[in-house]
């Protein structure tokens, strides 16, 4: 995948313009610089929003095997509908980051709630369909109904039936973070994930699922309130900032 993207991007138009590796002799410190500042607050996001999903999994195995494994599949299927918002906030952090360029604050805020909307039609529908089929799809990762993965398969379902509003939620901070980052927005969308993911979230994945004696279902729902939060917070940032005009910096030159 990565040979074939640099390919794409050295020979093919209207990439090759930009001249992608045309002098990879000669590191140009400050861009790489401003790059940092810039990326390292979203790889960091990205480790802590993946890092809670890794350690509910290791919540989930303190309960059982069974609840491990109907964890896996509820998450897998949210996974893949995750996919397609993820690539709208790529888009958005694209479509923003050209009205940034021209100066158009009001372009800004259009492409971003644009996509915003997207995001959330699509994860709306696609939450519909999930619950319409829940019985149905750990069929597909069991194989067939036994005796033994019924109550495996029957958790799985009831599963994807509490993650309604996270899987709708989930859709809109990935936009919604995308759309900061055309912005050049990164810092404050760190502060938040960790604020929302570990302090709130981890605090009540184990809270609800082990002290409070929910099981599976109060780390689903710990899962669920950490994701809602954050997504709230990131288009109310996305708001504010957008409703008051706010533009980056834009270097005269790259």
């Amino acid at each position: 995948m990565c040979a074939a993207a640099i390919w794409v991007c050295y020979a093919m138009h209207p990439f090759k313009k930009f001249r992608v590796l045309g002098n990879f002799w000669q590191p140009d410190w400050p861009l790489f610089r401003r790059l940092v500042i810039s990326g390292a607050p979203i790889a960091g996001t990205f480790a802590l929003e993946y890092g809670i999903f890794a350690a509910a999994g290791l919540l989930m195995g303190w309960i059982s095997t069974q609840a491990l494994a109907a964890h896996q599949i509820a998450l897998t299927i949210a996974s893949i509908m995750f996919m397609v918002p993820f690539g709208i906030s790529m888009a958005a952090t694209v479509r923003v980051g050209h009205a940034v360029g021209r100066r158009d604050s009001p372009g800004t805020r259009s492409a971003g709630f644009t996509a915003i909307g997207l995001g959330i039609a699509f994860m709306t529908t696609m939450t519909l369909i999930v619950s319409l089929t829940r019985e149905f799809l750990p069929i597909l990762f069991l194989g067939s109904i036994t005796p033994e993965n019924a109550p495996t398969a029957a958790l799985a379902a009831s599963l994807l039936v509490l993650g309604a509003s996270f899987f709708i939620a989930d859709g809109i901070q990935t936009v919604a973070a995308g759309a900061l980052r055309g912005l050049n927005d990164t810092r404050v969308p760190l502060l938040f994930s960790a604020v929302c993911f570990w302090l709130i979230g981890f605090t009540a994945c184990y809270g609800l699922g082990f002290t409070l004696g929910f099981g599976t279902f109060g780390i689903w729902a710990g899962l669920s309130l950490s994701v809602l939060i954050y997504a709230v917070l990131l288009v109310a940032r996305f708001h504010i900032l957008t409703k008051r005009g706010y533009l980056p910096d834009v270097p005269s030159a790259i």
